[in-house]
This record gives C-alpha cells, structure tokens and sequence, in this order.
C-alpha cells in the first residue's frame, strides 16, 4: 500500500481533531472518578467494549469489500476481548455481581484478556497476505475464550489480587510478560511495513505502545481504586481508539474513496454504460447513459434496459439483446437500428459478477453520425465517379508498373484512345514521345519513392500521331499499409492555351520594346501602386535602377513636391486608382530623384483596364521640363518686375493694390500708400549719364528694400518714382515708415567718377482703408500726396487727406493738365485772331493781330482761359501749345487750314489763350 496526500490528511485528522474525542471522554471519566470511583471504571470499560463491538462488527460486514485479512483476524480477536472486559467490568470488586466481594476474580479475568490481546497483537502480522475464514476463527477465539473463562471460575487459575496485600507476583510478572508480548508484537509489526498501510502502521504502533502504558500502570497499585489503576484505564481507552481509528480508516474510509473514484472513473467513459442484472433490469448507470435516455440516474434504476436502450420495433422477449442478456452471452460490435428514432447504435455485452450482482456490463455506442458519414461518402464517391465521367480533365489511374487502369472519356477526346484500347497499356508505349520517356520514368520513379504530389508541364502524343501539351497533377495512391499501390494523375491539354501565351509573350515584348524606345519616363504600377516597370528613361530621371524599384510602393519612388510651398503632392497613381480617370500633375511639379537632386516635370497618369473594364493597374508618362520651366519662370519674373532694379514692375504693383483694396473692403484691414519722387536725380542723371543714373536707382532699391517689411512691396512706377505697398499698416506707422525711408535717402551719398551727390525724396502718402473707391483714385490721391511734399520745398512727406482744399485744388490741376496733354496729342487747340487797332491810326503803321487759343473738349465744346488756365500753368511750358496747333490757324478769325505766318508778319503777333 503506497501513502497519499488523502493519508496525510486523514492522519493530520485523527492525530489533531480525533484526539479530542478520547481526550473528552478521558476528562469526563476523569472528574466522575472524583466522585464514584465504581462507576468511573464501568464507564471506562464500557467505551473499549462498544468500540471493540463495533470494530468486530464494521470489519465482518466489509470484508467483502475490504478483503484485509489483518483487520479480518484483529476483528474477529478483539469482540471476545470485549467479551471478557465485560465479564471483568461485570465483577469488578464493588459491582455486586459475585457472592464474594473480592477484587480477585475481575483482576483474573483482566490478566486473561490481555493475555489474549498480547497473543493477538504479535500473532496479526503473519495474516497480512494470508487469507482466513472468518466463521472458524471466530469460532477458534470464542472457544479459546469460554474455555479460560471456565477454568478461572473453577478456580484454576492462580490469584492475581489479594484484599488487603495487593497485586501478588503471578498478577505482577503477568503484566511484565504481556509488555514483553507487547514489545514483541511492536517489532513483528514493525518489520511488515511495507505491506501495511503507513497510516495504518502508525495508528496500529501508537495503540501497542498505549497498552503497554496501560500494563506497566497496573503493576503498581494496591487498591483497585487506586491512581494507577486509573491510569492504566485512561491509557486502555486510548489504546482502543487508535486500534477503531484503524479499522474505520481501512474498513470504511478507503473503501468508500475508491467508490467515489470508481463513480467518478464511470462517468468518464463516453459511451454510454449501464449495469444489467440477468433479467434486463438496470442496477447501474454512468452519466453517458443519463444523457442518452434523458433522464437523471435514480429515474432509471430498476427499470428494464430493453425499454430504455433497445430498438423499440422488438419487444423484449424477440429482442436479441436482451436473450443474451439473459443468458449471459458475450457480444461485441453488434450494430442495430431504431427505426422510430432513425438512430443505429453498436452493443456489446459482457458477463459481470461481483458476488453481489450476477449479470451483463451493456455498452451502447451511438454510430448514427458515423452511418451517416458513410452514406455521405457513398454518395461522394458516386458523386466522384459521375463527375470523373464528366469533367473536361482527363482521368488516369496507373499501377505501380505505370500501365492504366482507369481512363476516363475526357482521357479518351484529349489522346484519342478509347478506355478499351488504353487498359493494361504502359505510358510509354501509348502517349510518351521517345525523347521524354527517360524524364517521365524519373518522375514516376520520384513518386513512388517520395510519395507526394507532383506537377509538370508534358509533351504528349496522340492516337494520331500529333503533339500535344498537357498539364500534369500527379499523386500517389497508398493502401492501409503505407505502401504505394500506384498513381492518379489529372491531365489538362494545354495547346492552344499555350499558343496563345506565346502570342501574349510576343505582343508582350514589342510593347516592352515599345516603352523602352519612346522618349519620355514610363512607370507601370499593379492596382495597389506597386511598381511592375520602368523603362530606361525613367531609370535615369528617377535615379532607381529597374531591378531595386520593380515591387516597391510608387510614391517611394516617385517622389514629388510643389517647388515653392515644398508641400508634398498627391501621387498621380494614387489619384488615377482612386478615381479610375486620366489625372495629370499639378503646376509647379518637382520630382524629388533618388540622390536628393530635383527636377520639374510634366505627368499624366492612365489607368489599365483588363477586358471587363475593371483597373488592374496604372501606367504614367513624364518627361523633364526643367529648361522649359526655368525658361518660363524667367519670363514671369521680367513681367512683373523691373529690368533695371529688380524691383516690382508698375503692373505688379497696381495688381497688389488691387488685391490691398479688395482686403479692405472685405476684411477691414488697413494699409498704406507710399509714392516716392527723387529730388536732384535730373542733376545726376545731366552731370553723370543714365549710366550714372542707372547705378544710383539700383542703390536706392536695395536702401528702399531695408527699411520695410517681407510682406510689403516695393515697385518702380517708372522714372525716378517708386511706389511702396505696406500691408496691414496703419497711417501713424506708415509716416514713420515713410519718414525713416526719407531720412535714409537724405543721409546717402551717391559717388560717381569722383563726384558725390546729395539726393533727396518727396513721399505722398495715402491710406487704403474700406472707403477707398479705386486703383486710379488711390494712386492719384498719392500722387497728389507727392506733388505737394515737392511744392513744399521737397524732401519731406505729405499725407493725403480727404478735404484738404491745397490738395484738391492741386489733384484739379493735375486733372486739367492730364486732359490738356490727351487735347494736344488729338490735336483739339484752336486759334482765334482779332487786328489790334489803336485809336488814332497813322498812316504807315503796321498792322498787328492778336490770337486766340481756345481748347475743344471731348464733347466738341470750345473752352475758355478761366476753365482751364490752372492746367496751363501746370504744363509750365506755353511752347508746348503753340507748335502743334499753328499750322491750323485760322485766317481773319476764320478756321481753315492756312499757315497763319502767311498773314501776320514774325514778330508782328501776341498768342494767348482766349477768355
């Protein structure tokens, strides 16, 4: 027997709590010996008898089970030792149960009984193994028993206490003999321990070694009530509680373990299992068999099995289970079907006897799934030869001699033989050309040795003579054995499929020809993006080589920018996939090459459709435009910026002052007008040359340029005037603005050849706010600005402000001169003359006329002096009016077309505007 963790346990049990039972009594006993000793020592002897009765009688009733012939003997031993305490209880000195109250004949008895006990104990280990017969030895003891029982009552047997003396030698050595039995009996018990429970050892050990206590106790009292007496009871009553705990431990405890075990262990089985006595009627059930009746355990017992587990089409007396059932015949594998349920079940009986229950172990296995598995695969298989009949594949079984045995009617079209002419054929003879039989042996010869599957591509003849290609799938065909009975190949003939890959392969080629001969970049991409092509014009812009790009992503390798904003750009394959449209880049494209370098380009991307119109991939053009662009990037540059100083142009200029004043007005924003004009330039410009006058505009631009801010412009109107755009400025910080662009100008020192100017800017200025009406009204209202700054002694700044009648009258001036300037250029002067004749007239004078100028407006109309004297005297110059209109002066105050010098003498005439 092997220890456990459930030995421990149960150790740890009776060793902790099962103390305090004996323990208790022990205490109790003890405190009624305080008060009546008498009745002390009955009690004390009664609880060894109670516990020996029902060891004897736990042990006999299990012995069936237990099949301990140890505990079998110590059982059937320790009830007539309970016997004979009870006989010593029964005369104990006190007890009134003999005609002599004398201690003398109890404290025999006592002597006796241990005797026996110490006869028992050293005599159990040799029944370990050895099996008894429970009835004659308990017959044997119980002779033993009356018999020494007899003989002390006929007084033959020594004394063993006399009144008033004691405990006399025979009583006393006794006890010392029984140890020494005791001892013995520790030792032979001892030395069986390996065939003895460790649990059991100990508790049959401790009890010994408890009894013996008891004995050496008994050997020194003198009065039957004594202090030793009670010891020795005390240690008598625990002596008997180990040997209890022992037998229950072997007799109840493990038993009752192994059954729940056993139950645990049958309804593990997955089949369903019951217990059948020879009548059919069920004794036992595991939960399998719960399961498959539906019903819970205690629902089944007694009930026959025929009704519960049977096919219901028989009754019990025609079913044959249940004949061998009642005959006790063994059957395996016995398959049955119940018709009501449409389920088949496989049985197997087994006879069974226990002792108890004498009948059959019934098994019932339900195998509808796998019946039901089988016709599925009968019907697959028909299914399977239908469809090996059917399919366009040809169909070939060979045997390991590689010779057919099954040739399918598709085999048939695609070589021509018919199933007849093939059977029993070996390959080579009837489809191999002579130049492949040598590779097809080897391939069979892998086969059959590897056993796995294996395609190829074969040329194969026809019944006709012709060549054909087929696609082979091959596989072994193997027995339960392992071993290879021969192979099943699938042929599928391929000519004119191959036909057609060589046109493809061929139309394949000259497209790649195509593609590597044009001059622009080609990329082809797959419906991920994945590049499948580059032509060598791509390779070179892009920096990849074809071998490293093929399988990447398309935007690793077409990398592209916005050459101003550097912002990535949407990769025109990406857009083309998306949108299944020809997309091309957007303006101002950069390709960002492998190496870092960059170049602009020109794209369109196309998508590639297969023949249901769905996009299988992409195919993009580019090609370098970085020559045309830089080209174009130039010719940009020159129309909005000055040739001479790099500055804005004037129409740069207005078009941001266009976009200033739209920001005002819809935003709120305020901004700033500077209009400039050089003071002494004309002197540099008629000293030193336009050379000169040049280099000093360029100098001036860049001192312009410092004292403003990246988001302002700063154009050349034309001339020496300058124009400055301050965004989101107000007028207080654009004077200070304007007056520090003043102040620079003054302090610069123009060289030239050896000579230094001074030069000096008068600056209009003018706010652009949300009630500013125009391009022209803003510019002119600066230019008032800068008028006035001059006509106030230059080299200072002047802001234009709405209601200042210095500049309004200034701004009609101007109106009046840019109106005279467009009437010269349409030549709409005239000339008036009147004779200026004096009053006394002498003869001999020379007569004198005055003329008359008179300008006609856009209507027509003639104009006098009072109109438009303000703008003569802006043009500061009369000549200019003369010479364009004298050849169209009129003669006598008449228009025509006469040359007036023809009819007023040189020196004889006064011009002057009329009115």
């Amino acid at each position: 027997m092997k220890t456990s963790s459930s030995n421990r346990l149960l150790f740890n049990s009776v060793a902790g709590r099962g103390w305090l039972v004996p323990i208790a009594i022990a205490a109790l006993l003890y405190a009624i010996s305080l008060h009546n000793y008498l009745l002390f020592h009955t009690l004390a002897e009664l609880f060894p008898i109670m516990v020996a009765v029902i060891m004897a009688v736990v042990v006999w009733h299990t012995y069936e089970f237990s099949r301990n012939h140890f505990l079998m003997y110590l059982g059937c031993g320790y009830f007539w030792i309970a016997m004979l305490d009870l006989a010593h209880a029964l005369y104990y000195k006190g007890m009134g149960f003999q005609a002599i109250d004398s201690a003398n004949l109890s404290i025999q008895l006592w002597v006796i009984t241990r005797f026996f006990e110490a006869c028992l104990l050293i005599s159990a280990p040799l029944f370990m193994k050895k099996p008894v017969v429970r009835l004659p030895l308990f017959t044997l003891f119980g002779a033993i028993v009356i018999s020494t029982f007899a003989l002390i009552n006929a007084g033959h047997f020594p004394d063993a206490f006399i009144d008033g003396s004691g405990l006399t030698p025979f009583k006393v050595n006794s006890e010392y003999l029984i140890v020494i039995i005791m001892l013995g009996a520790i030792g032979f018990t001892y030395s069986k321990r390996t065939m003895i429970d460790p649990f059991i050892l100990k508790l049959m050990l401790a009890s010994i070694s408890l009894t013996i206590f008891a004995e050496l106790a008994f050997t020194f009292y003198i009065s039957v009530y004594g202090l030793s007496n009670l010891v020795g009871h005390i240690f008598k009553l625990f002596s008997f509680w180990f040997i209890f705990a022992a037998i229950v431990r072997t007799t109840l405890t493990e038993p009752f373990q192994v059954m729940s075990r056993v139950s645990s262990t049958y309804d593990a089985i997955p089949d369903p299992t019951i217990v059948v006595d020879r009548h059919g009627y069920i004794h036992q059930v595991n939960k399998a068999a719960c399961e498959m009746a539906g019903q819970p355990a205690e629902s089944l017992i007694n009930h026959h099995c025929h009704d519960l587990f049977h096919p219901t089409v028989k009754n019990s007396e025609s079913c044959p289970l249940c004949d061998m059932i009642t005959k006790g015949e063994s059957v395996s594998n016995l398959e049955l079907e119940n018709h009501e349920q449409s389920r088949w079940h496989l049985y197997s009986l087994t006879p069974v006897d226990s002792g108890i229950l004498e009948g059959m172990v019934h098994v019932a296995i339900d195998t509808t799934r796998r019946r039901q598995m089988e016709e599925a695969l009968r019907q697959s298989r028909q299914k399977l030869a239908l469809h090996v009949l059917r399919t366009p594949l040809a169909v070939i079984e060979w045997n390991r001699d590689f010779e057919v045995v099954e040739w399918n009617p598709a085999a048939a079209k695609i070589f021509g033989f018919s199933a007849d002419e093939a059977f029993g054929r070996h390959a080579a003879g009837l489809i191999l050309p002579d130049w492949a039989k040598d590779h097809v042996n080897n391939v069979w010869a892998e086969l059959i040795d590897n056993r796995g599957g294996l395609s190829s591509t074969n040329e194969n003849l026809t019944k006709d003579g012709r060549t054909i290609s087929c696609d082979w799938y091959n596989t072994p065909l193997i027995d339960e054995q392992g071993e290879v009975i021969g192979v099943a190949s699938l042929v599928q003939d391929i000519t004119e499929r191959k036909l057609a890959e060589e046109l493809i392969h061929d139309e394949k080629e000259r497209a790649q020809v195509t593609l590597h001969s044009i001059g622009d970049a080609v990329i082809t991409t797959d419906a991920l993006g994945t590049i499948d092509y580059l032509n060598p014009i791509a390779e070179n812009l892009t920096g990849w080589e074809s071998s490293e790009a093929i399988g990447k992503p398309v935007t690793e390798v077409f990398n592209i920018v916005n050459e101003f904003t550097r912002s990535r750009v949407e990769n025109p394959v990406e857009k083309c996939l998306r949108e299944g449209a020809i997309v091309g880049l957007a303006n101002h494209t950069a390709l960002i090459r492998r190496d870092s370098s960059e170049i602009s380009i020109e794209d369109s991307a196309a998508p590639i459709r297969d023949r249901r119109g769905d996009v299988i991939g992409v195919v993009m053009v580019f090609h370098d435009v970085s020559h045309e662009r830089e080209l174009s990037n130039k010719l940009t540059h020159q129309a909005s910026h000055d040739g001479l100083t790099g500055l804005f142009n004037r129409q740069e200029f207005e078009r941001r002052l266009t976009d200033l004043l739209l920001s005002a007005r819809e935003d709120h924003k305020e901004h700033a007008l500077l209009y400039i004009d050089l003071d002494q330039f004309k002197i540099v410009n008629d000293t030193c040359g336009h050379i000169a006058g040049d280099e000093l505009l360029r100098q001036l631009s860049n001192i312009f340029a410092k004292y403003v801010r990246e988001a302002d412009t700063v154009a050349r109107l034309g001339g020496d005037e300058f124009g400055i755009l301050l965004e989101a400025c107000d007028i207080n910080h654009a004077h200070r603005t304007a007056d520090n662009l003043r102040l620079a100008v003054k302090e610069y020192r123009f060289a030239w050849e050896g000579k230094y100017f001074e030069i000096g800017a008068s600056i209009g200025l003018t706010a652009i706010t949300d009630e500013s009406q125009g391009l022209s009204k803003v510019l002119s209202a600066a230019d008032i600005a800068c008028y006035a700054a001059k006509e106030n002694g230059r080299n200072r700044v002047h802001v234009y402000v709405e209601g200042d009648t210095e500049l309004e009258n200034r701004q009609s001036e101007m109106q009046w001169a840019s109106r005279i300037a467009q009437a010269l250029k349409e030549n709409r002067f005239r000339l008036y003359s009147q004779v200026i004749t004096p009053v006394n007239i002498e003869d001999g004078l020379v007569p004198h006329y005055e003329l008359l100028v008179r300008m006609v407006d856009e209507a027509g109309e003639s104009l006098f002096l009072r109109k438009f004297v303000l703008g003569i005297q802006a043009q500061a110059n009369s000549k200019n009016l003369t010479r364009p209109f004298m050849p169209t002066a009129p003669r006598g105050g008449q228009r025509g077309q006469a040359d007036p010098t023809r009819f007023f003498p040189p020196g004889r005439r006064t011009v002057r505007p009329d009115g």
